[in-house]
């Protein structure tokens, strides 16, 4: 029922100077503070799963690899609740933008997402992945061991 484009639309069909992109990395920035808040991570935080609607606003979609977690300082009561988890060690998310964490399949907090969210802006801005490579095995190898190239 949202009238607008994803963020991967956006990015392939226009250029995105530098007030826009840090805009952008703030209404995602804060829809992030309010899912960790709540106790969830989203762990496939992606251009296509931000989505730009026509009045402005941007909306976090596709929330189904989200995880219930213990935010640090409290406990969210959605995770007292939780009684289905993801398998211990179990590698979710798109390669492009997991963290190192998430590719060794270790415990995650709210710096998974925090580090999509750079991989998202580094995009939006350049126009081309943080991490690439041939395979995904080759981009997470790349997530592991490479610093983005540098932007201009």
């Amino acid at each position: 029922m949202l009238e607008g484009e994803t963020l991967r639309a956006a990015i392939k069909s226009q250029q995105f100077g530098t007030r826009q992109t840090l805009a952008l990395g703030l209404q995602i920035a804060r829809g992030l503070i309010c899912a960790h808040e709540a106790g969830i991570l989203h762990r496939d935080l992606k251009p296509e799963n931000i989505f730009l609607t026509r009045e402005g606003q941007l909306k976090i979609l596709d929330f189904g690899l989200a995880k219930l977690f213990r935010p640090e300082g409290g406990v969210s009561p959605a995770a007292e609740t939780a009684t289905r988890d993801t398998d211990e060690g179990r590698v979710v998310g798109t390669a492009a933008y997991m963290s190192p964490e998430q590719i060794r399949g270790e415990p995650l907090d709210e710096r998974c997402d925090i580090f999509a969210l750079g991989a998202i802006l580094f995009e939006v801005l350049s126009q081309r992945a943080a991490f690439a490579g041939p395979s995904q095995s080759d981009v997470m190898a790349s997530v592991l061991r490479d610093e983005p190239p540098a932007l201009p």
